[in-house]
């Protein structure tokens, strides 16, 4: 693998995100606020359901599900689509992430998702959930 600096600078922010620590100068620790937190991972952009979606612009795709997270709680799954988020379309990952980022823990959400089903004539349902945000896991 090849150690580009912007692929070497994107796991220190991944390490620092993670860590969500900051230290004065004197070493003294500083409390980080709470952040939101959902428990979910994209899917990735090379696959071909991820391309369609892309291209028409609607969702984005969940490649993992935290067990036991707020979006496990609210009944998303691996492979659902995430549509609408209060209200808004979803058209990317980083749209989401700041809308997730900017709630409050503890706030009701309603998501609305499309699910394969193949008990479905088209193949999709649409599916209205409320989801409550988290804290992120220390």
């Amino acid at each position: 693998m090849l150690h580009t600096p912007s692929r070497i600078a994107w796991w220190i922010v991944v390490a620092l995100v993670s860590l969500s620590t900051i230290a004065r100068a004197d070493g003294d620790p500083v409390p980080a606020e709470p952040r939101a937190w959902i428990g979910v991972t994209p899917a990735l952009a090379g696959t071909s359901i991820r391309r369609f979606l892309a291209s028409s612009g609607r969702g984005i795709m969940l490649r993992r599900v935290a067990d036991g997270g707020p979006a496990d709680r609210a009944g998303l799954r691996a492979r659902d689509t995430i549509l609408r988020w209060d209200g808004r379309e979803v058209r990317s990952w980083s749209e989401l992430r700041r809308w997730i980022g900017s709630a409050e823990p503890g706030t009701r959400v309603a998501v609305r998702v499309a699910r394969r089903d193949w008990s479905a004539c088209h193949g999709w349902s649409e599916h209205d959930l409320e989801l409550v945000i988290g804290h992120a896991p220390r």
